[in-house]
């Protein structure tokens, strides 16, 4: 039977030993790695272009913005909100084919005209945040994420929605669309203009506030937090059905109008060229009546 030596053993041994204490240096190089790397993640942020980072500082709650693309210092334990610098908020109405019926995924604003009038507007406002650091943290103050900002300032959209709306009749929403939009978009981005009542003929009428040629604003979303309104697209207004019928009726009302007026013109044209053919063809005649006796005129001399 044969007998392993004991060199061999030894020499087993030590190769075995020398093995885990290389792969146990190895795993914690490896484990410091990934210790470091965590350290360095969660010491540090890396912000993306169009984007603003907002940084509550730990332990005393101290707000820093980051604006510029790329890594920053964010320390430990702070807290960091992410806030786009341009988006846009929409209203419009949706609808989504569900199991059974239409589901309602996306809503308009509703608006009362001044003659109430029931509409829904439809449509896109892009804003941006500003520049200015302090009053970025005025609006991390009052808006703790981008989510609540959106809904802040689709609240501000909605007011001026409304109070716009409530100076136009439905009708002239329709025929002065285009008043309509510079009208809110006015009112966006230089805050809603102060309205007082009057009483004129027992008639209640609503009469800008002024001071001095000035007109007087409502400060806006602008002015107190500097957010841009860049612009304001209007997709439609949505009439409820009693609104809609009144403006169908007057739309025919206005058509038969165009109607009659065009027609009476073209009778008066129709009349004109009439009366130019009669009276050339009595000049016509009268030409000719005339040669005609001019030519047995000359014969008659001739003659004798």
């Amino acid at each position: 039977m044969d007998q392993v030596q004991p060199n061999s053993m030894n020499n087993n041994q030590k190769y075995f030993n020398s093995k885990k204490i290389i792969n146990s240096k190895l795993s914690r190089v490896i484990f410091g790695g990934i210790i470091l790397l965590a350290l360095i993640v969660w010491i540090f942020g890396n912000n993306k272009a169009g984007y603003y980072q907002v940084l509550q500082k730990w332990p005393g709650g101290e707000l820093e913005i980051v604006q510029e693309p790329g890594v920053y210092w964010q320390g430990p334990f702070s807290t960091v909100t992410e806030f786009k610098i341009s988006d846009t908020v929409s209203f419009v109405d949706k609808y989504e084919e569900g199991e059974e019926e239409k589901i309602k995924t996306g809503w308009g604003m509703k608006v009362i005209f001044k003659d109430n009038g029931d509409g829904v507007i439809n449509g896109v406002v892009r804003y941006s945040l500003p520049p200015d650091k302090e009053k970025m943290k005025k609006i991390m103050k009052i808006a703790r994420t981008e989510a609540i900002l959106k809904k802040i300032i689709a609240a501000n959209i909605n007011t001026v929605l409304n109070l716009v709306a409530s100076s136009y009749k439905s009708g002239e929403s329709v025929r002065e669309r285009g008043r309509l939009i510079r009208d809110v978009f006015d009112a966006l981005q230089n805050g809603l203009i102060a309205y007082e009542k009057k009483i004129v003929e027992n008639n209640i009428v609503m009469s800008s506030i002024t001071s001095g040629s000035e007109i007087k604003r409502v400060p806006g979303l602008t002015s107190k937090f500097g957010i841009a309104f860049n612009n304001f697209i209007l997709k439609s207004v949505d009439y409820d059905r009693q609104t809609q019928t009144k403006l169908d009726e007057h739309r025919l009302l206005e058509q038969q109008r165009n109607n009659a007026v065009l027609a009476a013109e073209k009778l008066k044209q129709e009349t004109i060229t009439a009366q130019a053919e009669e009276e050339k063809l009595m000049a016509e005649t009268s030409a000719q009546e005339e040669h005609k006796k001019l030519e047995a005129q000359i014969r008659a001399e001739t003659e004798k």
